[in-house]
C-alpha cells in the first residue's frame, strides 16, 4: 500500500487548494514534512487518514478541525487522495460536514459529509471507473483494499503525535488484534472455533443418544410387559390378575417368579455402557410376543367362523318369514286391480277418440282466426272510404270504384290492376313533396340571410374607417423613429472610454490597498523585531545554562555511579564486588534529570527563536511585496489617484447610459412600426375578403327568390302548396293500404277453410261439432294415458312376482323358531368379541414393542458409531483451545501469532541494536502483563549495560521510547512486506520524537531510515527540528500566512 497523490482545499489551516505528489516526493525513499509548530504539518497526515477512513488520525482530536475557518464561506472543503493497494489503484474524494450561507434568505445551512470512490487504470487517469458514492459502501471497499482498520493504519503506516509508541506499550490482547488482521490469521481463529463447536456437538449428541436409549428402553418395557404395571397394593398386575384361561397362550403358566420381574431385569441392563445386551434382550422378548400373537390370531379365526354360521341360520329364517308376508300382500294387490277392469276398458275408447280429434284442432282454429280477420278488414275499408268521400280528396275513390271491390282477393290478381293507377299517383305525389320540402327550408332561411348581408355591409364601412386611421398612425411613428436615429448617430463612441476608465479605477484601488498594507506591515515589523530579539536573548541564555549543567553532570558522573554501588554486587564499570574507594559526587552538581530538563527548555526556546525569525522574515517580505504592488506610492498619493479615476469613470458611465437609453427607445419604435404595419395589412386583407363575400351572397339570394316564385304556383308560399300535396298523398296511401288488407284477408279465409274440411275428413268426423265433442286438453290426455299404463304395468309386475321360485318355496315351508336362533347368535358374538379384544391387545403390544425395539437398536448403533468419529475431534479441540491435553496452554491462533510476533521482534532488533550501539534489544515473554491472560505476546526491553537486565517498556525515557517504537514499527513493516500474501506497506509517516534525540542518536535513526530506500518504501518524517532540513533533501514546507492560514510548497513542484 502506497500513498501517491494528495489534494486538499479548505482543510484545517489551508484556506486554498494544495497539491502534494508523494510519488515524486518520495522517489528517493525519504522526505521531510517541516514547518513551524501549529502551521499544519499534522493536518497533512490527518487529511490522508480522513480520505481513507472519514476520521482524523488521533483519537483525541475532533473531526471538526478538518473544516478550515479561513476558507471562503461558500466554498466546499475536500480531500482528494490517490492510493495504490493490493487490489489496484483507487482515487477517493471526501468532504467533511460543513456549513455554508443559504442560497435564499439569511443564515447558514448544514451540508452533510460526502464521498466519491473511483478505481483507476494508472496514476495519471483522471476519470477512472466510479465505484460508489455511498459512505458505508465506499468505506468497506477501501478497508478491504487497504487491509487495515483506522487504528491499525495509525500504528503501522501513519504514526500521529502521541500515538507513536502505542504498539510498543499496548496490551497483549491489543497486539493480538493488530497482528491477526495484518498477517491474516483469522483462518486459525475460525479453525479453533470450528473444532470447539464440533467437539461440543459430539458431546451433546452422545448425551442425547444415551438419554434417547433410556427413554426407548423404558417405552419398550412398558409395551413388552404390560401386565407388570403396579397395582394399588404394590404387587405386579401379573400376580394380582391372572390372564383368563381362554386367553393364556399354550406353554404359559401363572407361576410366581421369585426375584426381579422380567421387566426390571431388562431395565437393569441400562447400567451397562455396552448397549448390545439390552438390544438382544429386546429381540428375545419380541419373539415371545410374536408367538403369543399368532396363537391369539388362530383363536379369533375359529370364533369368527362359528359366528358366521349362527348369523347365516338366523338370516335364512328371517328371509322365509318376510317372503310369506310379501306373498300375502301381492295377492291382495292383484284382487284390487281386477276390480278396475271395466273402467280401464272405457278409458281406452275415450283416449282413442281424443287422439284423433287432436289432429284436426289446429286447422279448425286457423279457419276461425281467418274469418275474424276478414270481418275486421272489411270494416276498416268502409271507414276509410267514408272519411275520404267527405273531403275534396274523394275524387281518388273514383279511380277504384269502376272495379268491383268484391273481386278483391281473387286468385287471378285483378285487385292489383284495380290499384295500379292509384299507386302511380302516390309515387308522383311523394316526389313533389320531397322537392317542396327542400324549397320550404330555403324559403324559411331568407330573412336571416338578408340580415347577415346588411351586417356585412356595415362591418365593411367600419373597416374602411380603421384603415384610414391606422395609415395616419404609421406615418407619425416612422417620423419619430427617424428623429431618434438621428440623435443616436450624433453621440460619440463610449465603449473604449468606459472600459479604460473602469480598468484605471480598479488599478488605483489595488494600489491604495497595497499602500495601506505596506504601512501596516511596517508597524507590525517593528513589534516583531523586538519580539525576535527577546527570543534570541532567552534562547542564548538557555543554551548556556544547558551546556554548563551538562558539563557539570559529566564531571560528576563517577560520583553518581558510585552512589548506586552496593557491597557484594558487581560494579557496572570494572566488575569488582568490593568498592574500597568510591568517588563522591561534587557538591551542587547537576543531575541527569536537570540536564534533560534544561535540554528540553533550550530546544523549546530555540524553536521559539526560529519561529520569531520566520515571522520577521515573512513580515519583511510582505512589506516588500506590498510596496512593489503600490508602485512606491504612499497612501496619500494612491488615494488622490483613486479620486481622479472615480471621476473619470462617472463621466464615462453617464455617456454610456445615454447611449443605452436611446438604443432602447429606437428598438421600441421599431417594434411599434412593425406592429402597426402588420395591423394595417390585416385590415386591408379583411376589407378585400368581405367585399367578395357580399357580392357572392347578393347573387345567391336573388337566384333563390326566383326559384321559389316558380314552384309555389297559385299558393301564397311554398308551405301552403306543400301542405295540400301532403294531405292528398296521405289519402291515397290510406285507400291503397285498406284495399290491400281486404284482399289479403279474403285469400287467407278461403285457404284456411279448405284445410279445416280436409282435416275433419282425415280424422273420421263428419262435422266440426262432432270433433269438438271428442277433444280433450293435453293434461287430460296425459292423465288418461298414464292411468292406463300404470294399470297394465302393475298387473304384469304382480303376476311376475307371484311366480318367483323363491316365493313359491317360502310359501310351502313351515314357520321357523327365531327365538332359539337369536340365542345362539348372541353367544357366538360374545365369544368372537372376547377373542378379538385379546388379539387387539396382543397385536398393539407387539407393534409398540417392535417399533420401540427398532428405534432402540438404531439409537444404540448410532452411539456405537459416534465414538471413533468423536475421539480425534475432541483431541484436536483440546489442543487448539489450550485444554487439559495442551501442555503449553497456548491456543492455536495465539501459537501462530507467537511465531509472527517473534519475526517482527527479530526485524526490530536488527534496527534497535544498531540505533543504540547494541545496548537495547526487545524480547517476547510468556509472563502475564497486569491482569491479562498469559498469551505469549508480552514484550520487555533487554538492557545489555552493564549486564543483561529485563525492563518494562514503560520504563524507557522519551528518546529511548522513540528509538524502540520506531524499530518496532519498521520491523512490523519489514515482516508484513516479506510475508507472502500479506499486506504490502510501502508508505510510512512518522510525526514525532526526533526532537528528543541527541545528535549521535539522530545519526543512528537517520541511518536506519535511509536503509528503507533499498526496499522501495517511502518514509515521511514530520519535524520542525532545523537539523532535519540539512539531512533530508526532499521536503514539504508549510508556511503560515499573516491571516493565520497556511500554505505549502514541495521541492518537486514544477
Amino acid at each position: 500500500m502506497q500513498i501517491l497523490r494528495l489534494e486538499l482545499s479548505g482543510i484545517g489551516p489551508y484556506a486554498g487548494t494544495e497539491h502534494v505528489d508523494f510519488s515524486r516526493l518520495g522517489a528517493d525513499g525519504l522526505f521531510l514534512l517541516e514547518g513551524a509548530t501549529g502551521s499544519g504539518k499534522t493536518t497533512i497526515i490527518d487529511a490522508i487518514v480522513f480520505a481513507l477512513y472519514g476520521q482524523v488520525a488521533a483519537d483525541d482530536s475532533s473531526g471538526d478541525r478538518m473544516v478550515s475557518t479561513h476558507r471562503k464561506a461558500a466554498s466546499e472543503p475536500y480531500v482528494d487522495l490517490v492510493v495504490d493497494t493490493s487490489r489496484g489503484l483507487y482515487r477517493v474524494r471526501r468532504t467533511p460536514q460543513f456549513t455554508r450561507p443559504k442560497k435564499r434568505g439569511e443564515g447558514l445551512t448544514s451540508v452533510n459529509a460526502t464521498i466519491r470512490l473511483w478505481k483507476l487504470a494508472d496514476p495519471d487517469d483522471q476519470d477512472g471507473e466510479p465505484i460508489s458514492a455511498n459512505i458505508q459502501d465506499a468505506n468497506k471497499e477501501l478497508q478491504a483494499a487497504i487491509g487495515l482498520s483506522r487504528d491499525q493504519f495509525t500504528q503501522t503506516v501513519v504514526l500521529p503525535q502521541g500515538h507513536f509508541a502505542n504498539f510498543l506499550r499496548s496490551k497483549p490482547e491489543e497486539r493480538r488484534g493488530l497482528l491477526q488482521q495484518i498477517f491474516g490469521t483469522e483462518l486459525f481463529e475460525r479453525a479453533q472455533q470450528e473444532l470447539t463447536a464440533m467437539a461440543a456437538d459430539y458431546k451433546a449428541r452422545a448425551d442425547q443418544a444415551r438419554t434417547q436409549i433410556r427413554s426407548l428402553a423404558e417405552r419398550f418395557a412398558h409395551s413388552a410387559w404390560p401386565d407388570e404395571a403396579p397395582t394399588p397394593d404394590g404387587s405386579p398386575a401379573s400376580e394380582a390378575t391372572p390372564v383368563p384361561a381362554d386367553e393364556t397362550p399354550a406353554g404359559h403358566q401363572d407361576v410366581p417368579v421369585p426375584g426381579p420381574t422380567p421387566r426390571e431385569a431388562f431395565l437393569a441392563l441400562l447400567d451397562d455402557d455396552d448397549t448390545a445386551p439390552l438390544v438382544a434382550a429386546a429381540h428375545t422378548r419380541l419373539r415371545e410376543l410374536q408367538a403369543d400373537t399368532e396363537q391369539r390370531t388362530q383363536a379369533v379365526a375359529g370364533a369368527r367362523e362359528r359366528l358366521g354360521g349362527a348369523r347365516a341360520a338366523r338370516d335364512a329364517a328371517q328371509r322365509i318369514i318376510a317372503l310369506k308376508a310379501e306373498h300375502d300382500a301381492l295377492v291382495v294387490q292383484r284382487q284390487e286391480l281386477e276390480a278396475r277392469g271395466d273402467q280401464i276398458a272405457a278409458d281406452r275408447v275415450r283416449l282413442d277418440a281424443a287422439t284423433r280429434a287432436a289432429g284436426s284442432a289446429r286447422p279448425l282454429a286457423a279457419a276461425r282466426r281467418a274469418a275474424a280477420a276478414l270481418s275486421t278488414a272489411t270494416t276498416e275499408w268502409e271507414v276509410v272510404a267514408a272519411e275520404i268521400a267527405a273531403t275534396d280528396d274523394g275524387v281518388l275513390l273514383e279511380q277504384v270504384r269502376p272495379h268491383a271491390v268484391g273481386n278483391l282477393g281473387s286468385p287471378d290478381g285483378s285487385d292489383d290492376a284495380a290499384l295500379s293507377t292509384l299507386r302511380d299517383e302516390i309515387t308522383r305525389l311523394g316526389t313533389t313533396r320531397g322537392q317542396l320540402g327542400q324549397l320550404a327550408q330555403l324559403e324559411a332561411g331568407l330573412p336571416a340571410r338578408h340580415a347577415r348581408l346588411d351586417a356585412d355591409n356595415a362591418r365593411l364601412a367600419e373597416i374602411a374607417t380603421r384603415v384610414a386611421t391606422t395609415q395616419q398612425e404609421l406615418a407619425e411613428l416612422i417620423a419619430g423613429r427617424d428623429e431618434l436615429s438621428q440623435r443616436h448617430g450624433q453621440l460619440p463612441p463610449t465603449d473604449d472610454a468606459l472600459t479604460g476608465a473602469s480598468l484605471a479605477q480598479q488599478a488605483a484601488t489595488r494600489t491604495l490597498e497595497a499602500a495601506q498594507a505596506a504601512e501596516q506591515d511596517a508597524s507590525q515589523l517593528v513589534a516583531l523585531r523586538a519580539a525576535e530579539q527577546e527570543a534570541i536573548d532567552a534562547a542564548d541564555l538557555a543554551e548556556r545554562e544547558y551546556r554548563t549543567a551538562r558539563a557539570g553532570w559529566l564531571d560528576g558522573l563517577a560520583g553518581t555511579l558510585a552512589g548506586e554501588l552496593v557491597d557484594g554486587d558487581e560494579c557496572p564499570v570494572c566488575g569488582a564486588t568490593s568498592h574500597p574507594h568510591p568517588a563522591t559526587p561534587a557538591q551542587g552538581a547537576a543531575t541527569r534529570d536537570d540536564v534533560e530538563r534544561l535540554a528540553q527548555q533550550a530546544r523549546s526556546l530555540a524553536d521559539a527563536r526560529a519561529r520569531a525569525a520566520m515571522q520577521c522574515d515573512v513580515a519583511a517580505q510582505h512589506r516588500v511585496d506590498h510596496q512593489k504592488a503600490a508602485g512606491g506610492k504612499d497612501v496619500a498619493q494612491a488615494r488622490a489617484d483613486l479620486d481622479r479615476a472615480d471621476a473619470e469613470l462617472a463621466g464615462a458611465s453617464a455617456a454610456a447610459a445615454q447611449r443605452v437609453e436611446l438604443t432602447a427607445r429606437i428598438a421600441d419604435a421599431d417594434r411599434q412600426v412593425t406592429t402597426t404595419r402588420s395591423t394595417l395589412a390585416e385590415l386591408q386583407a379583411s376589407a378585400s375578403g368581405l367585399k367578395g363575400a357580399i357580392a357572392t351572397a347578393t347573387t345567391q339570394l336573388d337566384d333563390d327568390h326566383h326559384q321559389i316564385d316558380r314552384h309555389r304556383e297559385d299558393y301564397p308560399d311554398i308551405a301552403g302548396r306543400l301542405a295540400h300535396v301532403a294531405r292528398r298523398l296521405d289519402a291515397a296511401t290510406r285507400i291503397v293500404d285498406a284495399l290491400q288488407a281486404l284482399a289479403a284477408a279474403r285469400r287467407e279465409g278461403v285457404a284456411r277453410r279448405k284445410e279445416a274440411d280436409q282435416a275433419l275428413a282425415d280424422a273420421g268426423f263428419a262435422t266440426s261439432d262432432e270433433a269438438g265433442a271428442a277433444m280433450l286438453d293435453a293434461e287430460q290426455i296425459a292423465a288418461l294415458r298414464q292411468s292406463i299404463t300404470d294399470f297394465d304395468t302393475r298387473r304384469a309386475r304382480i303376476a311376475a312376482q307371484l311366480e318367483r321360485a323363491e316365493l313359491v318355496a317360502a310359501v310351502a315351508s313351515p314357520v321357523p323358531d327365531l327365538e332359539s336362533l337369536d340365542t345362539k347368535l348372541a353367544d357366538a358374538e360374545q365369544a368372537q368379541e372376547a377373542a378379538e379384544l385379546a388379539l387387539g391387545r396382543a397385536t398393539a403390544h407387539l407393534a409398540q414393542s417392535r417399533q420401540a425395539a427398532e428405534e432402540l437398536e438404531a439409537a444404540s448403533l448410532a452411539l456405537t458409531r459416534m465414538a471413533p468419529e468423536a475421539a480425534p475431534v475432541v483431541r484436536m479441540a483440546e489442543l487448539a483451545t489450550a485444554g487439559d491435553r495442551n501442555l503449553r496452554k497456548v491456543t492455536l491462533p495465539t501459537y501462530v501469532l507467537l511465531r509472527r510476533f517473534e519475526q517482527v521482534i527479530d526485524q526490530a532488533n536488527d534496527r534497535l541494536e544498531s540505533m543504540t550501539h547494541g545496548r537495547y534489544s526487545l524480547q517476547r515473554t510468556d509472563e502475564k502483563e497486569g491482569r491479562s491472560r498469559k498469551l505469549g505476546l508480552g514484550l520487555v526491553v533487554i538492557d545489555h549495560l552493564p549486564v543483561d537486565t529485563a525492563r518494562e517498556t514503560q520504563t524507557l525515557s522519551g528518546g529511548e521510547t522513540f528509538l524502540a517504537s520506531l524499530a518496532m514499527a519498521l520491523g512490523l513493516s519489514d515482516t508484513v512486506t516479506a510475508e507472502a500474501g500479506g499486506i504490502s506497506l510501502d508508505s510510512l509517516f512518522v510525526d514525532e520524537g526526533f526532537g528528543s534525540l541527541d545528535p549521535e542518536s539522530l545519526d543512528m535513526v537517520m541511518g536506519q531510515l535511509e536503509k528503507l530506500r533499498a526496499g522501495g518504501r517511502n518514509v515521511g518524517v514530520v519535524s520542525h527540528v532545523t537539523e532535519m532540513k540539512q539531512r533530508i533533501a526532499e521536503r514539504i514546507s508549510v508556511r503560515k500566512l499573516p491571516d493565520g492560514s497556511s500554505t505549502l510548497t514541495t521541492t518537486v513542484d514544477d
